[in-house]
């Protein structure tokens, strides 16, 4: 299968545009009988709300096949772009000042001077604190999960039915994650 640039695709997604709207064409294609077919938005030019959608292929005009990808294109479209915005937001948290306080919180709970409440307040904040740098290491692996998932598929050049379920999975798991 020939690969295809990325102005290769927006120009595919170009040809049906109208003189007013914008277009945009997802990158990740979904293979149907060895076609690949594309997700393009038509956007109204100055308020950017889509105004249609349709399906773009290099390979084949087919309406039939097109139908049968349009589910799984707007699966993972939908959800692979929720993951990838969500998880790089998160994943990329500076956390040193929560760091600094981890570490002072840990001594001053090992020197001894505590007792009583303050003793029980200053462990609880350390558990919690300890807590929310464990769910930020999560969330970093999470994203290096969705990066190499991204990798893969450009890879190949197509996304497949397991890469659905997969980014499916790391929507759940990023939802858990609150800190």
């Amino acid at each position: 299968m020939e690969r295809i640039s990325k102005e290769q695709i927006l120009k595919m997604g170009k040809k049906h545009k109208k003189w007013n709207e914008d277009v945009i064409v997802e990158i990740f294609p979904y293979l149907v009988n060895n076609n690949r077919y594309y997700l393009a938005y038509y956007m109204k030019k100055f308020t950017m709300d889509v105004k249609k959608i349709a399906l773009v292929s290099p390979d084949s005009p087919s309406k039939d096949e097109a139908l049968t990808a349009l589910k799984p294109l707007i699966n993972f479209t939908v959800v692979f772009g929720n993951i990838e915005n969500f998880s790089k937001t998160r994943a990329e948290l500076k956390f040193d000042v929560i760091n600094e306080i981890r570490d002072y919180l840990e001594v001053i709970l090992s020197s001894g001077l505590l007792s009583g409440n303050l003793m029980i307040y200053y462990e609880r904040s350390f558990q919690i604190i300890t807590e929310i740098i464990k769910l930020q290491d999560e969330m970093i692996k999470i994203r290096k999960k969705v990066n190499s998932m991204a990798q893969r598929i450009l890879g190949r050049g197509y996304f497949m039915d397991e890469e659905i379920d997969e980014s499916l999975e790391l929507f759940s798991e990023i939802g858990w994650i609150q800190y």
